[in-house]
């Protein structure tokens, strides 16, 4: 039997274990005093499984600060029908999976931190509230954002009704980007690594629309929109949607790679104006 790491992120650690017969299975571990966190995964992989509508790896055990599942291949980047398959099989979970509320039962994981759920009616709230406004009060938000930023987007919270059609909750895999769609079997789309909830079906496309991706992903956003028909100007709307994930990063990791100068161009048009200033004659 073999053993091999592989990558898994900054919280887990990821193995793959190929036995004698070629059999192969990947061992996931998160160090510390979290194994909380493979259990919601296994619970998050077995709702995206059961809609019949996406693929996800095979789930052998979990419990113990372990989860086992099925080995699958790597993400296909340059292939046009992976893409488009994706596309296709996103659309199709969020037309099964319409809710009267937006939420999740209980609290899971995105990344490293606890994803504040429960369930609310009310869908512009539920996102202020549990997916926008809970990181403020993180500290490397606080360390990173000035007051004026925070204030901006408070303002963008309370906009929200006017901003985003309203539309009835589906199923979101919740972390959906490039690096957590893998090849499965008969090169398949396999999902994994889910944080899931019921929310507004454009908030996993914002995601991937404005995540490093390859060119041929293009086909996804095409076969998605072919099924799903948005609402006109969902792709302008997608970085507003994506100011929950910006925020996460700064959250977990801090400003890293920019991510608080993206986050300040999106919330610019939030910003409280300042008086202009009088001319030098009326002063």
């Amino acid at each position: 039997m073999e053993a091999s790491f592989l990558p898994g992120g900054s919280i887990s650690v990821v193995v793959l274990v190929t036995a004698g017969d070629g059999q192969r299975w990947v061992v996931k571990r998160v160090p510390g005093s979290r194994p909380l966190m493979l259990a919601a995964e296994a619970e998050g992989l077995q709702a995206l499984g059961a809609t019949a509508a996406v693929a996800v790896p095979s789930i052998h055990y979990v419990g113990g600060g372990s989860l086992i599942m099925e080995a699958l291949g790597p993400t296909l980047e340059d292939s046009p029908a992976f893409w488009q398959r994706l596309g296709e099989d996103i659309a199709a979970m969020q037309a099964r999976t319409n809710a009267e509320r937006h939420g999740w039962p209980h609290d899971n994981w995105l990344g490293g931190l606890p994803q504040r759920n429960g369930w609310d009616a009310d869908g512009c709230r539920f996102f202020a509230e549990r997916r926008v406004l809970r990181f403020l009060g993180e500290p490397r938000v606080r360390q990173t954002l000035s007051a004026a930023d925070l204030e901006a987007i408070e303002r963008f919270c309370q906009r929200l009704p006017d901003l985003i059609p309203q539309a009835a909750p589906v199923l979101l895999h919740g972390d959906l980007w490039r690096d957590n769609v893998l090849a499965g079997s008969a090169a398949r789309p396999t999902l994994i690594d889910p944080a899931v909830w019921y929310g507004w079906a454009e908030i996993d496309v914002s995601m991937l629309w404005m995540s490093p991706r390859p060119a041929a992903s293009d086909h996804f956003f095409a076969a998605w929109e072919a099924i799903a028909r948005p609402e006109p100007g969902w792709a302008k709307r997608a970085p507003l949607l994506h100011i929950r994930e910006m925020l996460s990063v700064l959250a977990q990791f801090g400003d890293m790679n920019s991510d608080a100068d993206r986050l300040r161009a999106v919330i610019k048009p939030f910003r409280r104006r300042s008086p202009a200033r009088p001319p030098d004659s009326a002063r």
